[in-house]
């Protein structure tokens, strides 16, 4: 953690009382688990959050309860779990509440606070930006690297030290 800056956090649904059968946090023990940011005095305060709140960026999915958890911390920053599909940012109060996506779904988002409010956010498609990059051709350092890696998971076998370097030439060769 960066000083001067506070980050709470909370995995799951959340819900008035504990979900039978899943693994959720009733109001109780979020609040509990969220008390450092209440009395936090650092110049930002974030918040990060598996379910989002009712509205735009939650939809039927969304919990009033985040919602209540926005207003009664006030983060400067809300990151919460969403579908893809619900990809966005809203401003809650004084909070900017961002929704990235599903990170298996490729997606991410960066913040950067010294932009305009409009452009603070921006979206990245990650298997986008890493097909966008060129790749690096390969080097003999690489494979050696490689081969080494493969005769040492193989139990380190005497002889043929050219068939891990040809698996290892395929495999770079694939990525």
């Amino acid at each position: 953690m960066r000083p001067g800056r506070t980050h709470c956090g909370l995995g799951g649904p959340i819900a008035e009382r504990k979900l039978f059968g899943v693994d959720s946090h009733s109001r109780v023990t979020a609040e509990y688990a969220l008390r450092p940011l209440w009395n936090a005095k650092q110049p930002r305060k974030a918040l990060l959050l598996a379910v989002p709140p009712c509205g735009p960026l939650g939809g039927p999915d969304g919990a009033e309860l985040v919602g209540e958890l926005i207003d009664s911390y006030h983060p400067d920053l809300c990151v919460v779990g969403g579908s893809s599909e619900r990809r966005g940012c809203e401003r809650i109060g004084h909070t900017l509440v961002i929704n990235p996506g599903r990170l298996t779904d490729g997606w991410a988002a960066w913040l950067d606070w010294g932009r305009p409010s409009a452009e603070q956010v921006e979206f990245v498609n990650l298997p986008g930006l890493v097909s966008a990059v060129p790749a690096r051709p390969m080097s003999k350092e690489d494979i050696r690297m490689r081969a080494y890696l493969l005769w040492e998971a193989a139990g380190k076998p005497r002889g043929d030290d050219g068939t891990f370097w040809r698996q290892a030439e395929k495999e770079l060769a694939r990525c």
